[in-house]
């Protein structure tokens, strides 16, 4: 079964810090909030974490949540430039604002 392995997304910087492994295989065999400093790597651990995610689920949903709009966009921009996906097209931002029927009609 392809979730027996995981890898790293081909544009992943190869020089993967011991502790961004670590956090990235435990949050991919368990629930994980990975609380590090800024600057230590959070966006490529969770790029890692989503790449294995839709490669293993690829009908499935990743859900990313941030406590800005600015910070999800910066942080979406980064993760699809990393994982290769296209933005205006795998990805959805929603808000309180987004009205229910809306946010209905995407996840359904």
């Amino acid at each position: 079964a392809a979730a027996a392995t995981w890898e790293y997304p081909d544009s992943a910087d190869r020089s993967f810090r011991t502790y961004q492994h670590a956090l990235a295989r435990c949050a991919l065999l368990q629930n994980t909030l990975v609380s590090i400093p800024t600057g230590y790597g959070k966006t490529l651990i969770a790029a890692v974490v989503i790449h294995n995610m839709l490669r293993w689920f690829p009908e499935g949903h990743v859900v990313f949540m941030a406590p800005t709009r600015p910070l999800v966009q910066q942080q979406v921009g980064a993760i699809c430039a990393a994982v290769g996906l296209d933005e205006s097209r795998d990805t959805v931002l929603l808000t309180g604002e987004t009205a229910q029927p809306i946010r209905q009609l995407i996840w359904a």
